[in-house]
């Protein structure tokens, strides 16, 4: 991990590198946060996965803090089987939003401007019971929005339905599925739900629309 800004992760318990090797302008690390004080620059405090980003806000200890809920899920991996997908609701309807973790991407405040919602825990925990829980509550979306846009034709809504669907959730765990036991549980967690994917946010919403 690294932070540009010093002692802003001081209590993560591990090491957090603030300054580049001797000799380079720059450095990186899995984990960044990246604040940048100088004068007229507009960026926002960042969190970034690699080069990826993931949460900005111009509160630096809110970008902290997101770091420390993400490692925290990563940690827990092993006994808590947390997936990168955010509890959502749209026109009074629970769903997944699993397209993307950035809380300032295109589809996010789209979609926010036409009306969904997102819950303020940005993961969700899988029960054993075939239910997600996110925030102390257990629910079963109805729809799942996903990050799987036709190849030729991007504005496209692609459904998905099956066992399609848990194969692409499955890929958002952090850590590898523990057992047999949790697959049957994500398969039962999201066996009513429809997949959905466009590059279109007006298309998409218009799709969510249409699934009832």
């Amino acid at each position: 991990m690294r932070s540009t800004a010093p002692g802003l992760l001081d209590d993560l318990g591990a090491p957090v590198r603030r300054r580049p090797p001797s000799g380079a302008d720059a450095f990186g690390g899995a984990l960044s946060v990246v604040v940048d004080a100088r004068a007229g620059i507009r960026r926002l405090p960042t969190l970034f996965l690699e080069r990826s980003e993931l949460y900005a806000d111009r509160d630096p200890a809110r970008v902290a803090d997101r770091l420390r809920t993400l490692v925290a899920a990563i940690r827990s991996a092993p006994q808590r089987a947390t997936y990168a997908a955010t509890r959502c609701s749209w026109r009074g309807r629970d769903g997944l939003y699993a397209r993307d973790l950035y809380n300032r991407s295109t589809h996010r405040i789209g979609l926010a401007r036409r009306g969904m919602s997102f819950a303020a825990d940005p993961f969700v925990v899988l029960s054993p019971y075939g239910r997600f829980v996110a925030g102390g509550d257990a629910f079963v979306p109805a729809f799942i929005v996903l990050a799987d846009d036709h190849p030729d034709d991007p504005g496209r809504v692609v459904r998905s339905g099956g066992a399609m669907v848990p194969f692409l959730l499955a890929g958002l765990r952090f850590g590898e599925l523990v057992d047999g036991a949790e697959l049957a549980a994500l398969r039962r967690a999201v066996e009513g739900a429809v997949g959905l994917s466009s590059g279109d946010v007006g298309a998409l919403a218009r799709a969510l629309d249409r699934t009832g």
